[in-house]
């Protein structure tokens, strides 16, 4: 099993300057950042970091919104208080911040909001108690029902948790420009280039429908999209992932396309002891079904059951680059592969 800790990529965070809807801001990595005079400004202390997501239930603070991808955010600003002080910070969706920075919400709001979580008395329910995926059509579920690498597809990858208290989401998402575009640590997001726009829109449970969050590079330029569907303790991904140049992998909601050859659609995988659906550089472009990699290079795979075995799907970025390999291939439809269980 790769332990939760695995780290993709190595990148480190560093300031940039990005465009949140039309304005212009500086948003941070995990390294002290510096503020208006040009000084240093220490971390949070991890202790008050602990402190403030319990008491912010793990979400954003704003009980109209409880995004569960957010950052640490002073109610007074740090520039002003010069200090970190846990009841002087509150988890902030981006969106929620966003329209704090606006003067849409006042600080005796977000007060009013923290008071409210504090006299909640019956227990929230996660996001996502044990993770489902839907990663395009197909459906991921875990090998240990509390924990999942769900993809990894060059070097953008999602890893999502869960326990009896908290939820997490870990990932790395690279643009097609081979740059480091956002990264979730324990649910704490941070934004590495130009992203235009992100927004989460609450889900309505009378209605049934989930609580969105959209991440864009332009108008109508979706990068990103992540569904929570509280109600049934599910996740849906759909996106754009470029493994390699002029490789673009599309996650949609009938399925993972190589351009327009599909790749697979109404598959599951459940148990995969590593990755659910891996893009990979550097290895021959044979196809094969089996334990270890339930099924290699292949395309039009449908309603097909993979159970236990190391990794669900895998492509090499060879293969999906040869059209003509392509066509030499026929679809595989309604078969199961099993694996054996790794203990522990």
């Amino acid at each position: 099993m790769l332990d939760a800790d695995w780290d993709f990529a190595g990148a480190q965070p560093h300031l940039v300057s990005t465009t949140l809807h039309g304005t212009r801001r500086l948003v941070h990595g995990y390294h002290a950042r510096a503020n208006m005079t040009g000084q240093s400004r220490p971390k949070i202390p991890k202790s008050i970091e602990l402190a403030v997501r319990q008491k912010c239930r793990f979400a954003c603070v704003n009980p109209e919104c409880r995004c569960p991808i957010w950052d640490y955010e002073h109610i007074v600003d740090y520039s002003i208080v010069k200090e970190h002080r846990e009841d002087n910070i509150v988890l902030l969706c981006p969106t929620c911040n966003q329209a704090r920075k606006g003067a849409q919400f006042s600080r005796d709001r977000i007060i009013k909001w923290l008071q409210a979580l504090s006299n909640q008395t019956r227990p929230e329910r996660l996001f996502f108690d044990f993770p489902t995926v839907d990663f395009g059509s197909n459906i991921v579920t875990s090998a240990c029902m509390q924990s999942a690498y769900v993809f990894q597809i060059g070097r953008s990858y999602l890893h999502i948790s869960s326990d009896n208290k908290t939820s997490s989401i870990n990932a790395e998402f690279w643009n097609k420009n081979g740059e480091l575009s956002l990264k979730i640590e324990n649910s704490r997001y941070t934004l590495y280039t130009d992203v235009w726009d992100i927004n989460y829109k609450r889900g309505d449970k009378v209605k049934n429908t989930p609580g969105v969050l959209t991440f864009k590079n332009g108008p109508g330029d979706t990068f990103l999209e992540v569904e929570f569907h509280a109600s049934n303790n599910r996740i849906g991904v759909y996106g754009k992932f470029w493994p390699a140049d002029g490789c673009c992998l599309a996650i949609q909601r009938d399925g993972i396309y190589a351009g327009d050859t599909l790749l697979s659609r109404y598959c599951a995988v459940q148990g995969a002891q590593q990755l659910a659906f891996w893009v990979r550089d550097g290895s021959p472009p044979y196809s094969a079904i089996g334990p270890i990699y339930g099924v290699h290079n292949v395309i039009n795979a449908e309603y097909c059951g993979i159970l236990d075995t190391t990794v669900g799907f895998v492509w090499d970025v060879a293969f999906l680059l040869d059209p003509k390999r392509h066509r030499t291939l026929g679809g595989l439809k309604g078969i199961g592969v099993r694996g054996q269980r790794i203990p522990g």
